[in-house]
């Protein structure tokens, strides 16, 4: 259970796995709450940060998620809709009037008198009424989380600013919203759910049409049941999510802004005829349960030595710090942890294959390599390293290599992530070939809000130059490098 303030109070949601590296926010529909997901979001994988997100929505949820996917296409990685298409929609007049009843209705005060339900199943009922999409267990689930109870018994508690559903948009609008979505789509409607009773099939395909038209992959798909069919039977759309969560054919370029690669430049090249063989061998191994019993050491000096004897790369400080997360603390001594699916390296690509995937790169890319370090002391990769370095150059977004009195341009984008307002203002750069086009927001940034600048770079020589700017947050200072 978490709160999160923001500028008109506090805004409450629910939190599972928090451990996972995949970041996906769900929505819920019109006047339902965060329980809405208790029945499938623990069916969905684990293991698959907030710049770049994915977004599930049902309902009034949905819609949200796709205008918000269609306004900010390139924060949106994944895009999974639930018994929607998009806004509620409607003629001009009719949307107009609706929209003026709605705010008129809060502006004034104007809302409805909770009523009081003696019991839970009483109050489950009076949903059940509203709702026939849901069952006794699923009416349960949204009532324990959407009514209060007090002396006088249970009374659903709503955000009055949502008892009017004012979000309508012309057909046109939407259409040129979801025809701006880049992310990765699923769209799962019901066969007897709200968008398949209520939408034409002339306007559905409009939909599905502009759904297709910018997004990396788009998929549509109907299953038996109602409206709250999410949970009702999750077990029926567990597999369909698991299976595009993990449907990755190919790359995603455009996903990745900025790419640091340190003492690395691809995978590990071989012979066709000895990745087969490492392959076949190395899955063999891990399917028969063939795994390295880990060996205990008397102490985490003990362990770390033992690191240092097969990485002389690492220093005392640094063999310490991995000891550190990578062992555990047992009766006979300490064990180093790993996953047993890591103890092969089957990770191994034909060079021909490494430079089609490299050439196909578009982030900002530096690659640090070490003097002494396992690329460059490599003959087979010291020999290969030209070649390398001009797959990396056919598309990815870069100030190097830049072509004389020739301006490149790269907008840098700034989030007020905290919960309070703050000043920024910009330091820099100090050499004449790097220019900032924004020095200093007269304005406080409020929680939340972007600030976009842009920084231009133009040498009359096709030498290498760095710079810096800084970034001055009432007393905090960050620096920036331009490489």
């Amino acid at each position: 259970e978490i709160s999160v303030a923001v500028p008109w109070g506090t805004m409450a949601a629910k939190c599972w796995n928090p451990e996972s590296t995949k970041t996906v926010i769900g929505v819920h529909g019109w006047q339902d709450n965060a329980n809405t997901f208790d029945k499938l979001i623990p069916l969905l994988p684990k293991g698959l940060n907030l710049d770049i997100f994915s977004l599930m929505g049902h309902s009034l949820g949905g819609a949200i998620c796709c205008l918000y996917s269609g306004t900010f296409p390139d924060k949106v990685h994944e895009l999974i809709i639930l018994e929607s298409v998009c806004a509620a929609t409607g003629s001009p007049d009719k949307i107009v009037s609706l929209f003026a009843e709605g705010i008129n209705s809060f502006v004034h005060g104007d809302r409805r008198t909770p009523k009081f339900y003696p019991t839970i199943e009483a109050a489950m009922e009076r949903l059940k009424l509203a709702n026939n999409s849901l069952t006794d267990e699923a009416a349960r689930i949204l009532v324990e989380r959407g009514s209060n109870r007090s002396e006088e018994g249970y009374a659903f508690a709503r955000d009055p600013v949502v008892q009017q559903n004012t979000l309508r948009m012309t057909l046109a609008t939407q259409l040129e919203i979801i025809s701006r979505i880049k992310a990765k789509t699923l769209m799962i409607l019901a066969d007897d759910g709200i968008i398949m009773r209520m939408l034409d099939s002339t306007s559905l395909q409009q939909f599905l049409n502009a759904f297709t038209k910018n997004t990396a992959s788009f998929k549509r798909i109907s299953v038996p049941g109602k409206h709250h069919f999410h949970l009702t039977d999750p077990e029926s759309i567990n597999q369909i999510i698991f299976d595009f969560f993990k449907d990755y054919s190919g790359t995603f370029p455009d996903l990745v802004k900025q790419l640091i690669i340190i003492e690395s430049i691809c995978a590990v090249t071989s012979p066709p005829k000895d990745i087969v063989n490492l392959f076949s061998e190395g899955v063999d191994l891990f399917v028969k349960g063939n795994h390295r019993a880990a060996r205990p050491y008397p102490s985490k000096d003990a362990a770390a030595d033992r690191l240092k004897s097969v990485n002389n790369s690492l220093t005392d400080e640094a063999a310490k710090v991995l000891v550190e997360r990578g062992t555990i603390e047992s009766s006979e001594g300490y064990r180093f942890v790993r996953d047993p699916a890591m103890q092969y390296n089957t990770l191994r690509l034909a060079f021909e294959v490494q430079l089609e995937i490299i050439s196909r790169i578009k982030a900002q890319t530096l690659i640090l390599l070490a003097e002494d370090g396992v690329i460059l002391t490599d003959e087979r990769i010291n020999k290969r390293i030209g070649t390398i370095h001009e797959a990396y150059k056919v598309n990815t977004s870069s100030f190097n290599d830049a072509i004389a009195n020739k301006t490149y341009k790269q907008t840098l984008t700034l989030q007020n992530v905290s919960g309070l307002s703050k000043s920024l203002r910009f330091s820099g750069p100090e050499t004449e070939y790097f220019t900032l086009n924004t020095k200093y927001h007269k304005k406080a940034i409020a929680p939340g809000l972007l600030i976009t600048t842009t920084i231009e770079y133009c040498s009359p020589t096709e030498d290498h130059h760095k710079d810096r700017i800084l970034l001055v947050s009432d007393e905090d200072i960050i620096e920036i490098p331009l490489l």
